[in-house]
């Protein structure tokens, strides 16, 4: 209804310090702040206040595709840690189960398909990712055999300036060491190292 919404603007700050964030919320400085810890959402997740608004983003990770790390040019390798990946465990790590476990690469709510349904559901369908640790460790094994390994170690990277990486990397890291041989080291860099290092 854009013809009746008359807005001069908005003020938008960022503060980057989740603690400060609430702070002003307290104090009436700000009309609505958001909630940036898993600490936070479990603390005020029952509160009258608490709006939820949905937000069309999806977070993924990127394999090392340089060849440089042996086991990653092993497609069983990669499809088991895919399989590895507990989505609804990382959603529920970072937000105590607010957001919604990934699909695909299509977050939910973005558009709509031809008949009027969810774009994400219909490629959800189409890709089928699952959470599947017995299968995974099965691919794992294969994978390691058929690229000559009986250990493997993999360094995750996140971003040390995002208030969920780490909670995700647990998450990940948690999963993943239950595949045969696999050891995982998490690695935090500033948001615009790891573009650099994603390059």
């Amino acid at each position: 209804n854009a013809k009746a919404v008359k807005n001069k603007g908005v003020n938008y700050r960022v503060i980057t310090n989740p603690t400060d964030t609430l702070a002003t919320d307290k104090k009436n400085q700000e009309d609505s702040v958001s909630l940036t810890t898993p600490e936070q959402i479990k603390k005020y997740k029952s509160s009258k206040d608490l709006k939820i608004y949905n937000s069309s983003e999806t977070l993924y990770m990127e394999y090392n595709q340089t060849g440089k790390v042996k086991g990653l040019t092993n497609a069983k390798i990669r499809e088991a840690l895919n399989l590895a990946t507990d989505r609804k465990g990382i959603a529920k790590s970072v937000s105590e189960g607010l957001d919604s476990a990934a699909t695909g690469i299509t977050p939910a709510g973005l558009a709509l398909t031809s008949t009027g349904g969810d774009f994400a559901k219909a490629a959800a369908k189409a890709t089928a990712y699952a959470y599947n640790i017995k299968k995974a460790k099965k691919l794992f094994a294969e994978g390691m055999k058929e690229a000559g390994l009986k250990k493997m170690t993999l360094t995750v990277e996140g971003t040390s300036d995002s208030t969920t990486s780490k909670s995700t990397l647990d998450t990940i890291q948690q999963t993943w060491e239950q595949l045969p041989g696999l050891t995982v080291k998490e690695k935090f860099v500033p948001f615009k190292q790891r573009l650099q290092d994603a390059a």
